[in-house]
């Protein structure tokens, strides 16, 4: 049992809703506490808008976006064929933070500066349209910044891959909470930053992380102080939400971080993310400057203040640190450091409820651990973390219970870059940095539950007919594919659509019945896969040449 117990650990809501006071008790130590005040201050501003065609701020603010001439990104050289660079400046880019798009293709965002020495940076947001495999010069854009270099930025999908919000945080102590929103991915010119205005109330804010559910829901989480009547809190939560894609009113939360002496415990590194529930999960200090892992959780479809909790997810005999969280659907999995034998190792805490935490070790050699991120699809979860300066992958097939060894990623020894947020995973796609190149570089590859599709032979005769084969470990749905004849020949083409394909799993394609005479080419596609043959053809008869 440990000597700390929170012996208040409160929330207040941040709304206006009856005059009335109310306590909801959680367990024998934590309780939530409903306040009917509402700080005038805290409202949300426009900052920056964009302009449809040069992309620059009409504010007076110091942010804005716009294309970066000056970082030309050059044709990718690809170590593997599953890794790919991304950037390829001689400035440093770290902190990337990862969602994938509608067409299930990686949209990034990181913080960049031109050297190490830097005292400013940038928020850099860039895409590919083809897997991660290419990113052009083309698909690049910048929040222009005055500020520090490390912004830690994070981003988070909508469902319906169209619409992403974002935040960052800035080296500078201000009341400013910041949220980026990407109306349509796809359109930069609808691209907006907000900030909250969190003073008096608040006079800094550190730590940032945003998550969004279905196509409306948003939780926005910082690390502050406040000073609200008889508090005079130093590093604790404050987690603001919106079911209506960012209008009308924020409501929102704050947490009493005393212990039963009063002293505030602090709280950092903040990470989010939802499914059946949201979650906010945050590291907090205990007696002896270690840490334990907590986590604020409430239903995605009902976020009312009433259906928030907290819970204690680890209870380690030593120190537990660098959270990061992912949910799908029931399931939520919490990865982090432990040095309870003596070196950092990394766990995974799992959960389908919230309130009870299942542990279980995903690595624990005798060399440290670091910085471990997780992607998830149900009872699949792949977990990446840095050892002696490359990058490993471990996955689970049953809810976090067992893990398999772990796989070296990363394509060149010793050059991943350590660091807090410097790695980052989502769907299929884990995203590093690295100083293969004497900067900091950031690469991709494809990692986590991965459909991978592989287009077998074309068989050609009175019709056209190949078949896709899932050789990966997750079902890949929605595959767009077209075969494709050049010459003297009826049909032209052939186009549909694989709604499903399984892990292990084949799926045959084909055309109508041929008729055609000469040299014809024939070219299948399927998704990113494309192949190609020639033949002869005699009638109803296509044979190869």
């Amino acid at each position: 049992m440990k000597k700390i117990i929170l012996l208040i650990y409160l929330i207040i809501l941040i709304m206006l809703i009856s005059t009335s006071i109310s306590v909801a008790f959680l367990d024998s130590s934590t309780s939530i506490m409903k306040i009917n005040r509402l700080p005038e201050s805290m409202t949300i501003k426009k900052e920056i808008c964009l302009n449809t065609q040069i992309l620059t701020y009409n504010s007076l603010n110091s942010t804005n976006i716009d294309e970066r001439n000056e970082k030309i990104i050059s044709p990718l050289t690809i170590p593997t064929d599953s890794i790919f660079q991304i950037t390829t400046s001689e400035g440093q880019e770290g902190h990337p933070s990862l969602a994938i798009d509608v067409n299930k293709n990686p949209f990034i965002i990181y913080d960049y500066s031109d050297s190490p020495f830097s005292p400013e940076g940038d928020i850099y947001i860039q895409r590919s349209r083809d897997g991660g495999r290419t990113w052009t010069d083309d698909d690049i854009w910048v929040w222009s910044s005055d500020d520090t270099y490390e912004f830690c930025p994070d981003i988070s999908m909508m469902a319906d891959g169209l619409r992403a919000y974002g935040t960052h945080e800035v080296d500078v102590l201000e009341s400013t909470m910041y949220l980026h929103d990407y109306v349509n991915v796809n359109l930069p010119e609808s691209w907006v930053m907000y900030h909250f205005d969190l003073s008096p109330e608040i006079s800094y804010v550190k730590n940032t992380a945003v998550t969004t559910y279905g196509i409306s829901t948003i939780a926005l989480a910082g690390v502050v102080d406040f000073s609200y009547h008889e508090y005079n809190l130093e590093d604790t939560v404050v987690i603001f939400w919106n079911s209506q894609s960012g209008l009308d009113t924020w409501p929102g939360m704050y947490m009493i971080n005393t212990d039963k002496d009063g002293n505030s415990r602090p709280i950092s590194h903040i990470t989010a993310d939802s499914g059946d529930k949201i979650f906010i999960a945050y590291q907090i200090e205990t007696e002896g400057e270690e840490s334990e892992i907590y986590v604020a959780y409430c239903p995605s479809t009902e976020t009312v203040f009433e259906n928030w909790r907290i819970n204690q997810v680890s209870h380690s005999s030593g120190n537990v640190i660098n959270p990061s969280i992912s949910v799908s659907g029931k399931y939520a999995y919490i990865v982090c450091q432990d040095d309870s034998n003596g070196n950092q190792d990394i766990v995974c805490y799992s959960s389908t409820s919230g309130h009870y935490w299942r542990k279980n070790i995903v690595s624990n050699s005798f060399v440290d651990e670091l910085n471990p991120v997780i992607t998830s699809d149900g009872e699949k979860a792949a977990c990446l973390f840095v050892r002696d300066g490359n990058l490993y992958e471990s996955k689970t097939e049953n809810a976090g219970t067992s893990w398999n060894e772990p796989i070296q990623i990363n394509d060149i020894s010793g050059t991943v870059v350590d660091g807090y947020r410097n790695i980052d995973s989502s769907g299929k796609y884990g995203v590093w940095t690295d100083n293969r190149n004497e900067n900091h570089d950031l690469f991709i590859g494809e990692v986590g539950p991965t459909p991978i599709l592989e287009l077998n032979e074309i068989s050609l005769g009175f019709t056209i007919k190949t078949s896709v084969t899932n050789t990966g470990n997750a079902p890949e749905e929605n595959v767009k594919w077209a075969i494709e004849l050049d010459g003297f020949a009826v049909p032209e083409s052939k186009k549909g659509r694989i709604i499903r394909i399984d892990a292990g799993e084949t799926e045959e394609i084909q055309t109508d019945f041929f008729f055609g005479f000469g040299p014809i080419s024939v070219t299948v596609t399927v998704g990113h896969l494309i192949q190609s043959v020639q033949g002869i053809g005699f009638g109803p008869f296509l044979v190869p040449n």
